[in-house]
């Protein structure tokens, strides 16, 4: 199955929270709170003395790695929105970086990187979720992208 995958909300506001959804046949969708996010850019501060975007780059790919985690065997293809012109390539090979360690063989899975747009069905399930309209279905805790980072 070909997944688009989309966010509502960025990683680097700790005011508001951040979702991030998948779209195809099925759907999917994950709650980042504002105080998770704060706790784990404290937690790379206190580890790192500063975080830069390169952190923030490793948060984000974390984050799509826990949406897609439970999904991967199904996945054929995943198509990236292209949030980060330029820092994209970052984002994909940490993103296969953590697939690889989950199987190997499920590193092999294309990921694309392009401009989801508003018609994708991973957008609207994102900003549903962001505006309160759809219930989330997982929300992370800091210990799972922690343990990750």
């Amino acid at each position: 199955m070909r997944v688009e995958v989309d966010s509502s909300g960025v990683w680097g506001d700790l005011a508001k929270p951040t979702i991030f959804a998948f779209s195809n046949s099925t759907n999917f969708s994950l709650w980042i709170a504002p105080s998770i996010k704060k706790t784990c850019i404290e937690a790379v501060r206190k580890q790192k003395g500063w975080t830069d975007v390169n952190d923030y780059l490793r948060l984000y790919s974390i984050s799509i790695f826990l949406l897609l985690r439970d999904h991967l065997k199904q996945i054929s293809e995943i198509v990236l929105d292209l949030e980060y012109p330029k820092k994209m390539g970052l984002v994909r090979s940490t993103l296969v970086e953590f697939i690889s360690k989950t199987d190997p063989q499920l590193a092999r899975t294309p990921i694309r990187v392009r401009r989801i747009g508003k018609t994708s069905r991973a957008h609207y399930k994102a900003n549903a979720v962001y505006r309160g309209e759809q219930p989330a279905d997982r929300w992370v805790q800091a210990k799972e992208i922690l343990d990750l980072f």
